[in-house]
């Protein structure tokens, strides 16, 4: 989604991994909880394969005030950015529009926008995403530079405790910038971490292999066996996070697998590195579908990510998007270089 592998060290399988996910989230939202397995199966795993992916790919970085900035750069401004294109300047279009200005809407809506998390619905409903990793990568950054690294295991056991506190008896206690859905995505994202060191184990993926199956066999006996993070629901303590990971790791192995197959590997590193634009853009065409049924779903997860690709092409050809759209430092702080005075406008194209 909104990872990027680290340059240092190119592997395909993780753009694959991540247009596979992805993929996942557009499904998300096209199909309903009356499709049978599809919805249990999605919410399972395709937030948490970004958390523990993003964990996976995190390098710590001592100097905790440039891990910050470095993030904000690719994270919020881009979050800000398209909330703003998105949320805001339509319903200020709209309130023009049909000149039925209502200052209670009005101040509702910047309410949502300025807080987050899961009061952003409609077409920002998955925005709550971009806030939490942020949050979470922060601070496990700064639990790894300041802490022994024996404290890590303590301190997200409590993080996931803490979670199911918050999930069982105080569901309505939402935080700003979905800042509570921290405490179930830690351990997520520790997991990335952890896997890391040892993904060469030959015993990881057949065990993972397992553990999925397992996991569909409890969603097919009716078992809430699955997460919906923004809300607060992270299923069956223990179990809903193992079926999670022996998922994610279970789709590395079909990542790495089809890496080496030339014609899928294209399309879905292509997915992977618009991953980013597709999660912010899709639902906005799914919502303009008012037609979708059971029929054409798929047609309209296609065309979903379809414009949404378009849209990232687009928006790498030029500085101001890819700054902005695209959370491009190198193009943000050239942007910022240019409105220094007696400096000249920065090319628009590459």
């Amino acid at each position: 989604m909104i990872i990027s592998s680290p340059p240092a060290v190119p592997k395909k399988w993780i753009d694959v991994l991540k247009g596979i996910g992805i993929i996942a989230v557009v499904a998300g939202h096209a199909y309903t909880w009356e499709n049978g397995l599809i919805l249990p199966f999605i919410y399972l795993f395709h937030m948490p394969l970004f958390f523990f992916l993003s964990g996976y790919l995190y390098k710590p970085s001592p100097d905790l005030a440039e891990y910050f900035r470095k993030k904000t750069f690719h994270l919020l401004v881009p979050y800000a950015a398209f909330l703003l294109l998105l949320v805001i300047v339509p319903e200020i279009y709209r309130f023009i529009a049909t000149q039925n200005f209502v200052m209670y809407e009005a101040k509702l809506l910047i309410k949502n926008a300025v807080l987050g998390g899961h009061r952003l619905e409609g077409v920002a409903a998955v925005f709550w995403f971009v806030t939490c990793l942020f949050l979470t990568q922060q601070i496990f950054n700064f639990l790894v530079v300041r802490f022994r690294q024996g404290m890590l295991l303590p301190v997200i056991a409590l993080a996931t405790a803490l979670g199911f506190v918050n999930s069982w008896w105080y569901r309505a206690a939402q935080a700003p910038l979905a800042a509570n859905a921290v405490l179930a995505a830690l351990p997520l994202f520790y997991a990335g971490y952890v896997f890391k060191r040892h993904e060469k184990a030959r015993w990881i993926t057949p065990l993972a292999c397992f553990i999925g199956g397992l996991a569909v066999v409890s969603l097919k006996a009716g078992l809430a066996n699955f997460y919906d993070i923004k809300v607060t629901v992270y299923g069956i303590p223990g179990v809903t996070m193992v079926s999670a990971l022996g998922i994610t790791i279970a789709l590395i192995a079909v990542a790495k697998q089809l890496a080496r197959v030339p014609l899928a590997a294209d399309g879905l590193v292509a997915l992977g590195q618009a991953s980013m634009v597709i999660m912010f853009v899709h639902q906005t065409i799914l919502l303009r579908r008012a037609d979708l049924g059971s029929a054409n779903r798929v047609y309209g997860i296609v065309l979903a990510i379809a414009v949404s690709y378009l849209l990232y092409l687009v928006f790498k050809r030029f500085t101001l998007s890819r700054a902005f759209l695209l959370g491009s430092e190198a193009d943000l702080r050239k942007l910022l270089a240019w409105l220094r005075p007696g400096n000249r406008a920065p090319s628009l194209s590459p």
